[in-house]
């Protein structure tokens, strides 16, 4: 088999092209065959097994992003607030966490949204899930069908909304009235926890697998591993590392990172995440699970949050929370500063950061008192752009410290459910 571009043969199976036509490596079914002028490959956005278009910058085109959850003055939201980064304008998705949250974080998957610590203000282990195209609650039985006809849903029950247990979703396991696929009647083989009991067990509880983690965390820091499609949560109360596996939203727990201190902020790039727990400055290897230290002039407790980028660099505030108006500009690759200098023009901490394409947002943030002032930081000048009213997080004044999370609209579109 060959391609022609009018008379000239570009690619070819038997390698006679100018680019031979690559390998199926079964996610790339139906989808469409590009060149980059070295080589072709096959463009499949959201695969977590390669790139798009050869690079982890342009692997999905972040369009839009959300901030969920935050506080002010001690009370706690589940609401849920959607930015379009085309127009810069901000609207409320309505209060779509299953319970609130504050002083959390966030990670996400090309598809879905994943906030840690929901349950209020304070500790707590629960993980709640947005859809990254419409910004609604997630939850096993609303997602996914049945699979025999008369179960209760393919990964969830009405009492088990988080996960299941067994190795197979699919597999009988035993005469069960609620079905075959009912996961209360599998054997627990994920996670560190025992087998369940009863129905009314709930999946939430640590260490059996589902979505929660497995310690109370407050004020935690999370990254998301982009290209390999799972996140990390630490600190908080706890050095215990969890790990979300967001192709089967199965929690495990790793390498201990060594930091349990509050007040956690961490920034993710292609190959290591970056934390920064109560001024204790670690980076994890996503491809071994080390954990190692980096140094910087960036915030000192980690009440000034990253921003991430795909661009090969972060920010974060400097100083302890509302202490600065600088940014300091951090190269992931070298694991050093690139600038210390860069004035934001205002003090600024507890922020609701989250990446864009060629700009990157916060939603809220504290500045002595919890607010709606929001910003966009152009990558490329480095410069901070304030947003008007459209751009500020609707349905109540104030929020910092929320978890956010960011989406490709080509990607998500394709599994809007």
């Amino acid at each position: 088999m060959a391609f022609y571009l009018g008379s000239t043969k570009v690619l070819a199976s038997d390698n006679t092209g100018v680019f031979p036509i690559p390998q199926s490596n079964g996610y790339d079914r139906g989808t469409s065959i590009y060149t980059n002028g070295t080589s072709a490959y096959f463009a499949y956005p959201g695969n977590p097994n390669e790139t798009i278009g050869g690079t982890f910058e342009t692997r999905s085109i972040l369009t839009h992003g959300f901030v969920c959850g935050g506080y002010k003055n001690a009370n706690p939201w589940r609401t849920v607030h959607k930015c379009w980064h085309a127009t810069d304008i901000t609207f409320s998705c309505g209060e779509q966490l299953t319970a609130a949250m504050a002083y959390g974080d966030a990670c996400f998957s090309d598809y879905n949204g994943y906030i840690f610590g929901i349950g209020g203000q304070g500790s707590y282990a629960q993980t709640g899930s947005i859809n990254l195209h419409t910004g609604q609650s997630r939850n096993r039985l609303s997602n996914l069908n049945s699979g025999d006809g008369g179960g209760p849903g393919l990964y969830g029950s009405a009492s088990m909304p988080y996960g299941y247990g067994g190795n197979d979703a699919n597999a009988a396991a035993g005469a069960g009235s609620a079905g075959q696929d009912d996961p209360a009647r599998q054997s627990i083989t994920y996670g560190t926890g025992a087998a369940l009991t009863a129905d009314t067990d709930i999946y939430t509880s640590a260490g059996v697998g589902g979505w929660a983690m497995s310690v109370q965390r407050d004020a935690c820091g999370s990254g998301t591993n982009q290209t390999g499609q799972e996140g990390y949560v630490t600190g908080g109360g706890s050095s215990v590392t969890n790990r979300l596996h967001f192709g089967t939203e199965i929690m495990y727990t790793t390498t201990d990172s060594g930091m349990s201190g509050n007040f956690g902020s961490a920034a993710h790039g292609q190959y290591d995440a970056f934390f920064n727990c109560a001024g204790t400055k670690k980076y994890i290897t996503y491809s071994n699970q080390t954990w190692s230290a980096y140094s910087s002039t960036q915030g000192t407790d980690g009440h000034a949050k990253w921003l991430s980028t795909k661009k090969g660099w972060h920010y974060q505030g400097q100083g302890s929370n509302t202490s600065s108006r600088y940014f300091t500009k951090f190269n992931e690759t070298t694991r050093a500063d690139i600038s210390t200098t860069l004035d934001r023009g205002f003090i600024a901490g507890e922020e609701n950061h989250h990446m864009g394409q060629d700009k990157g947002y916060c939603l809220g943030e504290y500045d002595g008192q919890q607010n709606n002032k929001s910003w966009y930081v152009t990558y490329s000048n480095d410069t901070v752009t304030l947003l008007g009213s459209a751009g500020r997080p609707k349905g109540h004044y104030g929020m910092s410290s929320a978890g956010s999370c960011s989406a490709a609209a080509s990607v998500t579109s394709s599994r809007a459910v």
